[in-house]
Formats: structure tokens, sequence, C-alpha cells
């Protein structure tokens, strides 16, 4: 597996920083994975960078309107940057939630509070450092819920750390 530092020196030599046989300086190699990982990170909102959609499994307690998801979070896992889709499984069924998109479609639910063994609608807000799931109806017994989420790639934390690409993205 190729480490962050032969990715950036391979790409150096593409953009002709770097001649052929050349290594890049320490210093010089932490300013361009700085760099890269910026560019990466704008990159991954335009799903340039996902390679696959994960499925979630969380478990959604009874009468509960809303929890919060990313590290900390009621949910502590990665925050996802968005949710492609939705399920929740109840008594062995799984039932597609609709995900609304914009603030302003949950915002005209007028009863939030409402009760239903199935719940519909599914909006997330995106806020950082955790962001915040809502479903309504709310639900009357604890159900999974399955979120579809972006996988992007993993980060450059260092320039020696080895990086696991999917083919065609190296």
């Amino acid at each position: 597996m190729p480490t962050v530092s032969n990715i950036l020196q391979q790409s150096m030599r593409q953009a002709g920083m770097l001649a052929i046989g050349q290594t890049a300086d320490t210093n010089t190699l932490e300013y361009v994975r700085l760099q890269a990982a910026s560019m990466k990170d704008s990159w991954k909102i335009q799903r340039l960078f996902v390679y696959q959609i994960l499925q979630r499994s969380l478990t959604w307690p009874a009468s509960t309107t809303s929890r919060t998801i990313g590290s900390g979070g009621d949910f502590s896992v990665t925050r996802p940057d968005r949710i492609v889709s939705a399920f929740v499984t109840f008594s062995g069924d799984e039932y597609p939630l609709r995900v609304l998109r914009q603030r302003e479609e949950y915002d005209a639910i007028t009863d939030k509070g409402a009760a239903t063994e199935i719940p519909e609608y599914l909006f997330y807000d995106t806020g950082f450092a955790t962001g915040t799931l809502y479903l309504w109806g709310v639900p009357s017994a604890a159900l999974t819920l399955l979120l579809n989420v972006y996988q992007d790639l993993q980060d450059f934390a260092n320039v020696s750390t080895t990086f696991a690409l999917p083919p065609g993205y190296q």
C-alpha cells in the first residue's frame, strides 16, 4: 500500500514540481499534505471522493423526536455530510423514510410530537460538530434506523500514513 508521502510526491512529479528521482523535503511534504487535505475536504461535498454508500444501523428509542449524530453525540459515529436515503425497520419489515432536504420542509410540519408506529419523514440538520436527526411521526416503540450515507476516502493524517485506495482513486 502506498503512503501519503508516495501519493503526494507522485502528484508533485506529475505537476512538474519534482523531477523524476527527486524527493521532497519534510516541510514541503507537510505543506502539500495540508493543501491536499483541504482540497479533498472541499471535493467531498461534490461527492468527488465518495467511493461508496455506507449503511449505518442505529437504534432509535421510543417517544424520541430527535437525536444527535457525530463524535460524542447520541449516536457516536462519524457525522455524515449527507444522508442519501433512510429506512426504519419495524416487526422485521423495512419502511422507507422521505428524507427532507430543506429545514423549511421540516418546519412546515405543525405537530412535530405526533406519535405513530412507523415514522414517515427524516430531517437531518448537518450542524457541526454533531448533526441532529429528526423523525416525524415520533415512534411509539423503539426501532432500527438505517441511514445510507456517503463514505469518503480516509483523511491524510500525516505523510507516513499508509493509504488503502479503491481502484481508480490513486
